[in-house]
C-alpha cells in the first residue's frame, strides 16, 4: 500500500515538471518584433502614399498655372489700358491722327446680300460744351444706332463726346470720326475704314467753321464775307480731296457757304436770293452727292436745316459721297446740342455697293 502511493506520487510530480517546462518553451518562443523599418509592402498604403503625393504634384501645378493666368490677365488689362492712347490733357499737344481705341472692336459686317452704312454727323460748334451738355447728347443718342458717327467743332467738344460715348475714334485735323469696323490707314487727313471683308470707305472730315449772323439784316455782308474767303476754302478742299483715291468715299464738311442749290429762286426763307456758292458746284462737277438734297424732293420743300441762329437757318453741315448709294437722310434736334448751339443732327443711311 504504501509503495503503490509513493509510486503515485512521484508520477504525479514527474507531470507537474514537465508542464511547467512546456510551458515556459512556449513563452520563450514566443517573439514580439520590435517596429519595422523596412519598406512598407502593403498594397493599400502604397496606393494610397501614391496618390497623395500624386494630387500634391498637381495641386502645386494648378496653383503655377493659376498663378501665371492672373498674371497674364494682369499685364493684358495693363497693356489695353496703355493700347487707348487716350486724348491729352493738353490738347495743344494732339498730334494728327489720333487713335483712341478704349473698345478695339473690329467687328465687320457680312458681304451677303446689302450693305448699308448708318452715319450720323454732328456739327458740335466752337462753343465750350459743358459735362452736362456732353451726357445729354449721350443719353439722345441712345436710341440711334450709327455705324459712323462725325464730329466736327472744337477740338474740346469732339474729344469730351468721343470719351464719353466711349467707343473706338480716329481724330484727324477736320475732326473726330467714330467708327465700327476696322481702321485700315488713318492720315492726318483721311482714314480707312474696313467695313466688310471686301469692301472699305475712305473717309474725310472738313471743318471750314461755319458762322452764321443773328439778323436777316445781317445777310447780305455775311455772304459778302462768305464769298471773300470761298477761294481759299475750296482750294483747299478740292486738294484734300485729291488726294482721295478710293472707289467708295464720304465726306463729312461743315462748310462756310451755303449750297448753291438751297438758295433757288422759290424759297421759305425771305432772306435768300438766288445765289451761286462755288464750294457746292465744285463738288457736284467731281460726282459727289449731296446725301441729303439727293434723298429730298427739293430745298423748298425740305430745306434740311443745320445751323440756326436768332433769325436765320441754314443747311451748312453736308456728308457728301461718292461711289455709294445714298438711301435715306434726315435732320433732327438733339438734346445737349441744338439749344445751346442752334446746330442739328443729320442722320443718314447709305447702300456700300460691289
Amino acid at each position: 500500500m504504501r509503495r503503490a502511493l509513493a509510486t503515485t506520487i512521484a508520477l504525479l510530480l514527474l507531470l507537474s515538471s514537465c508542464m511547467t517546462y512546456t510551458v515556459q518553451m512556449g513563452r520563450d518562443a514566443i517573439s514580439i518584433p520590435e517596429q519595422s523599418t523596412g519598406p512598407e509592402t502593403r498594397y493599400s498604403v502604397i496606393r494610397a502614399r501614391e496618390d497623395a503625393e500624386l494630387q500634391a504634384e498637381i495641386d502645386a501645378a494648378n496653383s503655377e498655372a493659376e498663378r501665371e493666368r492672373l498674371e497674364a490677365e494682369r499685364a493684358a488689362a495693363e497693356a489695353a489700358a496703355m493700347d487707348v492712347n487716350e486724348y491729352p490733357e493738353d490738347l495743344s499737344a494732339l498730334t494728327y491722327p489720333h487713335v483712341y481705341s478704349p473698345m478695339k472692336n473690329e467687328t465687320i459686317k457680312s458681304d451677303e446680300g446689302i450693305v448699308t452704312e448708318t452715319v450720323l454727323f454732328l456739327p458740335l460748334g466752337e462753343y465750350g460744351l459743358s459735362d452736362g451738355n456732353i451726357s445729354s447728347i449721350v443719353l439722345s443718342l441712345e436710341g440711334v444706332e450709327a455705324d459712323l458717327i462725325a464730329l466736327t467743332g472744337s477740338i474740346g467738344n469732339q474729344t469730351a463726346l468721343a470719351k464719353a460715348i466711349g467707343r473706338d475714334a480716329v481724330t484727324t485735323r477736320g475732326g473726330t470720326l467714330i467708327f465700327s469696323g476696322a481702321l485700315l490707314e488713318a492720315t492726318e487727313d483721311v482714314a480707312v475704314i474696313g467695313i466688310s471683308e471686301r469692301k472699305s470707305l475712305e473717309i474725310a472730315i472738313v471743318d471750314q467753321d461755319p458762322a452764321l449772323p443773328w439778323a436777316k439784316a445781317d445777310v447780305p455782308a455775311w455772304i459778302e464775307s462768305v464769298h471773300a474767303s470761298e477761294d481759299a476754302n475750296v482750294n483747299s478742299l478740292l486738294e484734300l480731296l485729291s488726294g482721295m483715291e478710293m472707289g467708295k468715299r464720304i465726306l463729312f464738311l461743315s462748310s462756310a457757304s451755303p449750297a448753291t442749290e438751297d438758295w433757288a429762286a422759290i424759297t421759305g426763307y425771305g432772306y435768300r436770293t438766288q445765289e451761286s456758292f462755288p464750294a457746292s458746284e465744285s463738288l457736284s462737277e467731281l460726282r459727289w452727292q449731296d446725301v441729303y438734297r439727293t434723298t429730298h424732293f427739293s430745298a423748298e420743300t425740305d430745306p434740311g436745316i443745320t445751323r440756326r441762329s436768332y433769325e436765320v437757318f441754314e443747311r451748312l453741315d453736308f456728308i457728301q459721297s461718292y461711289g455709294v448709294m445714298p438711301l435715306s437722310s434726315t435732320t433732327f434736334a438733339l438734346s445737349g446740342l441744338t439749344e445751346v448751339t442752334g446746330n442739328l443732327a443729320t442722320l443718314a443711311e447709305l447702300v456700300i455697293p460691289d
